[in-house]
């Protein structure tokens, strides 16, 4: 069998089809790799990254993907801030009816019924509310009509 020829460094289609960054890192290492350095110094971050995945990297190797993935943000934030924005909503035209409900947390009964509400007659303090309370607070709903 004839040797094979030697051949240089080329580009694989395969690793623009993944979206596979330059680097022997995956894509997930590179992310741990960035969120480790913004926090830590880069060598402490160097030591994080191997001891809490597994893959170990240089110092200067973690402070230029630190540094290209910083350059990267900083170019989509330029072009977002570029970009034209969206043109404001209306506000919608105010309804007929409008309708508040309020969850009852602390807001105290009443002796008398307020709209109607189910806890009509209840003294203050009277038991039945359901919420640990003692009674003293309920859930009310309020329906307002313009």
């Amino acid at each position: 069998m004839a040797p094979a020829r030697p051949v240089g460094p080329g580009f694989s289609p395969l690793d623009e089809e993944l979206a596979l960054l330059p680097g022997s890192l995956s894509p997930q290492s590179q992310d741990h790799l960035a969120r480790l350095a913004i926090w830590m110094p880069f060598a402490r971050a160097a030591e994080m990254l191997a001891a809490l995945t597994g893959v170990q990297v240089s110092e200067a190797t973690l402070r230029r993907q630190t540094y290209t993935a910083g350059a990267a943000y900083e170019a989509v934030q330029a072009a977002q801030a570029a970009a034209p924005e969206e043109p404001a909503r209306t506000a919608p035209a105010a309804a007929d009816k409008l309708v508040l409900s309020v969850d009852g947390a602390m807001v105290p009964r009443l002796a008398r019924a307020v709209g109607g509400s189910q806890n009509a007659g209840h003294r203050r303090g009277a038991s039945g509310s359901g919420s640990g309370n003692g009674g003293k607070y309920a859930p009310i709903l309020f329906l307002t009509h313009e």
